[in-house]
């Protein structure tokens, strides 16, 4: 498959399998909620408005979600927006201390976990896809 990447402004966005796309950031700081939107709006366009896996990349970024943006995202699931899952892959102690907090108290509806490296992400990722995508909800 030809792997096709959009860039927005905070991000690189590739479609590296059928239904897995990874988000990988460019810039770190705060992510605000249009850009949050954005993720959603992209995600959509790589995927064709299908259902999708989701890996985030924090690239050895510090990257920090707003309350509205985490507000956001534990909503996201196959049957508002075609997520059925999201992997994170964290490099620091900052980035693994904001997934945590997000996965323990906003307790995301889409199946969400932590990863240290890309392939471990992948491998997760592509179970999720094989479990959950075109599956009833």
């Amino acid at each position: 498959m030809n792997q096709k990447t959009i860039s927005s402004s905070f991000a690189d966005f590739t479609l590296i399998d059928d239904g897995i796309v990874l988000l990988t950031f460019t810039k770190g700081g705060e992510l605000e909620v249009s850009e949050a939107i954005d993720i959603i709006k992209i995600t959509r366009e790589l995927t064709n408005d299908s259902e999708h896996v989701l890996i985030y990349d924090f690239n050895k970024l510090s990257v920090y979600f707003t309350q509205e943006v985490r507000a956001m995202a534990q909503n996201r699931n196959s049957s508002i927006d075609h997520i059925c899952a999201r992997a994170f892959i964290c490099y620091n102690l900052s980035n693994k201390l904001e997934v945590n907090h997000f996965i323990k108290y906003n307790k995301p509806e889409a199946p969400t976990e932590l990863f240290s490296t890309f392939e471990k992400a992948l491998e997760w990722s592509q179970s999720q896809k094989s479990t959950n995508i075109n599956k009833p909800h």
